[in-house]
C-alpha cells in the first residue's frame, strides 16, 4: 500500500482509496481535480484489492476522512460512502460500464458539496 498525502502528516480531507492500475489512476486524478475545484485537500491510498468489497472499502475511506466521506475508485466501479451510512448505501456508486473521466471529475465535486452542504450535482 502506498499513501500520497496532500499534506504530509496523516490522513487529509477526503480519502480515495483507488485500486492499483493506469486507468483507475487516471479516474482518481479527475476525481481529485473535482474536490480541487471546490478547494478541498485530499488523500490517496493505493493498494491492491481486487473489487472484493467496494462499497466497505469506501466506507472505510469515509471512516479515515476528517470530513467523513470517502471515495473508493477500482477496475469495475466509483464508489462515494458517507461514514454514517450503512455499508450497503453509499451516496453515489457509479458502474463501469457507465464511468468516465467526466464523471469521475463529477464525483469529485459531488463529495466537495456534500461536505459543504451543497446540492448535489446530477451525474
Amino acid at each position: 500500500m502506498s499513501i500520497i498525502s496532500y499534506e504530509s502528516s496523516g490522513f487529509v480531507g477526503v480519502v480515495i482509496i483507488v485500486e492499483e492500475g493506469a486507468e483507475n489512476m487516471m479516474q482518481a486524478k479527475e476525481i481529485i481535480y473535482g474536490l480541487e475545484e471546490e478547494g478541498l485537500p485530499h488523500t490517496i491510498i493505493s493498494e491492491e484489492f481486487h473489487d472484493e468489497d467496494i462499497n466497505g472499502l469506501a466506507q472505510q475511506a469515509a471512516n479515515k476522512s476528517v470530513f467523513d466521506v470517502g471515495i473508493c475508485c477500482s477496475a469495475n466501479a466509483i464508489v462515494l460512502h458517507q461514514g454514517n451510512l450503512p455499508k450497503e448505501h453509499p451516496v453515489i456508486q457509479i458502474s463501469k460500464d457507465q464511468v468516465n473521466l467526466s464523471k469521475a471529475r463529477l464525483l469529485g465535486i459531488n463529495a466537495a458539496r456534500l461536505i459543504k452542504r451543497m446540492p448535489l450535482e446530477e451525474i
